[in-house]
Order: C-alpha cells, then sequence, then structure tokens
C-alpha cells in the first residue's frame, strides 16, 4: 500500500512539474531597460502570459538582441537598427513606445526662455552617442552662436547622473535631462526649475526613442503587442491609477515614489506607434545620430 501511495505521489510530482515547466515555455520574455520603458509595461508583470526582467546598461540589450534570447527586446531605436544593418540582429522593430523625453533644464533662479539663454553657459548632457546627445549636438550645430564646448566636455552616462550632480551643486546651471529626474527635483528635491522641450526646439515633431523589436512572428507575441498597447492607452488616460497598480512591483518604483511616478507620466511621451506607420521619423532620427547611415529595408519591419 505504502508503494503505491508512493508512486502516485512521484506522478503526480512529476505531472506538476512537467506542467509548470511547459507554463514557462510558453511564455513570451521580455527585456527593457529600467526607466519609463520599464514603466510602460511594468503592469504586465502580473500576466502570466509574460515573463519581463527589467535592465540597467545597454549591454545587456545588445546581448541580447545579438543572441535572440528573448521574445521581444525593448530598445533604443539606434541600438536595434544598427544591430540590424550589420548583420548582427534578427530582431525587427515592431513599434515605438517612448518620444521626444528630453529637456533642457535650468534653476528657476537661471533664465531659460530660449536658446539664447544658452549663450556662453556651460551646460551637462547626457547620452553623446545616443539619441538626446545627439539631438542637443544638433541644437549647437544648428546655431553658430552657440559654443559647443561648453557641451562637449560635459556629457555623462545617463539621465540619472546628470540629475545627480545637478540636485547636489548650485554651480551647475544648466542641464540636459528627461524624465522622471526632472519630476524629481520638481516633488522629491524641492528644486523649481524651468524646461525648455529640446525636440520643439528642433522642430521635430516625432523623435522616436525606446522601441519593440521583435525575434519572429507569431500569434502569442502579436497578443501580448496587443497587450502592451492596451496597456500604454491605459496608462495615458489613467495616470495616477496606473500608478497606484504599478508601485509595488519593482523597487526602482517604489523608490521613485508614488508623486514622482504619476507627475512624470504626463510628460514622458510614452505612446504605441506602429514602427510602420512613422517610417520616416525612424529615418530622421537615424539620419542625425549619423549623417551617413545606411538606412534600415523594409524587411527591418515588422
Amino acid at each position: 500500500m505504502k508503494k503505491i501511495l508512493c508512486f502516485i505521489v512521484i506522478c503526480l510530482s512529476l505531472i506538476f512539474t512537467l506542467s509548470c515547466s511547459k507554463e514557462e515555455d510558453s511564455k513570451v520574455t521580455i527585456i527593457t531597460p529600467y526607466g519609463i520603458p520599464f514603466i510602460s509595461v511594468a503592469k504586465l508583470t502580473n500576466d502570466k502570459s509574460v515573463s519581463i526582467e527589467a535592465v540597467s546598461g545597454a549591454e545587456h540589450l545588445q546581448s541580447a538582441l545579438s543572441s535572440g534570447s528573448y521574445d521581444i527586446v525593448i530598445a533604443p531605436i539606434n541600438l536595434g537598427a544598427n544591430l540590424y544593418n550589420a548583420g548582427k540582429s534578427n530582431y525587427k522593430i515592431a513599434s515605438v513606445i517612448t518620444s521626444n523625453n528630453a529637456y533642457i533644464v535650468s534653476r528657476v533662479e537661471d533664465p531659460l526662455n530660449s536658446i539664447d539663454d544658452l549663450i556662453d553657459k556651460e551646460i551637462m548632457a547626457f547620452g553623446k552617442n545616443g539619441i538626446p546627445g545627439s539631438l542637443i549636438r544638433k541644437l549647437y550645430q544648428d546655431n553658430d552662436f552657440l559654443d559647443i564646448n561648453n557641451l562637449d566636455n560635459n556629457f555623462f552616462d545617463s539621465s540619472a547622473s546628470v540629475y545627480g550632480m545637478f540636485k547636489s551643486s548650485d554651480t551647475i546651471k544648466y542641464a540636459l535631462m528627461s524624465e522622471p529626474e526632472i519630476t524629481k527635483l520638481k516633488i522629491k528635491d524641492n528644486i523649481n526649475v524651468n524646461t525648455l522641450d529640446l525636440c520643439s526646439l528642433l522642430n521635430i515633431e516625432f523623435v522616436p526613442q525606446a522601441c519593440i523589436f521583435v525575434k519572429e512572428k507569431s500569434d502569442r507575441i502579436d497578443n501580448v503587442l496587443k497587450k502592451i498597447e492596451q496597456n500604454i492607452n491605459y496608462l495615458n488616460l489613467n495616470n495616477s491609477k496606473y500608478s497606484q497598480e504599478i508601485i509595488s512591483i519593482d523597487k526602482s518604483l517604489s523608490s521613485m515614489g508614488l508623486d514622482v511616478l504619476t507627475n512624470s507620466l504626463a510628460k514622458a511621451n510614452i505612446c504605441y506607434k506602429e514602427a510602420s506607420s512613422c517610417k520616416s521619423d525612424i529615418d530622421n532620427i537615424l539620419l542625425i545620430l549619423n549623417s551617413k547611415a545606411v538606412l534600415p529595408n523594409e524587411e527591418f519591419y515588422y
């Protein structure tokens, strides 16, 4: 009798293990950078059909795109396009989910009404070879009354790095930052700032930034893309409620605080735009990043 019971327990355990393994294998795997891209999909962490990993550093995203180890990679447009053109990635672009998140800031006592206020002023910036850095370098190159040396000597690796130095030193008058760092200055650090939208200064209506890259087409991927689109639509209509629903999902969100999270969403420019509908915008930003860039062919689009 004991042998029979033992056999039944072993069989049930094996069935349970195989069932769990099958469920894990069927999940759509997503890797995303922390910050606004992660916030845009954070609620899907609770979806049983999805597995989301958030990371810091572009090297993880590059590795994911090169190795094909995830179903979906959320990454900057230039990273996905460059690897695809170089034959180092087979991922195709499905959609743009963040855009126009780059602002010049100053403390309220330091004037910032137009780019004229940047004349002879040093400015801290980030992402020299990325989208924000390339945009601000274009601003300086297009306006020869601005000394690009006041910019090029002050590049740092991230908006978070610039934020940390700006809030800690009154001697830093002007900086390039993105959300949620700007809202952190206002709410968490009680620093009142002026802001200028960098994309507006350049008269660029839409600048693709973080995009969704897909390894291969399937119904399960299409279903998750639809869920992401619905999630972003819900987020944009319900900033406060969405923030409450995701605040405890990850330490990066809880440490930000509910007020910062809610208020940063209004200026973060999270969207869901199918890449095939904004090819000219994608080409434009790739050429700003590199005027000699080889633009992706039609096969690049999902």
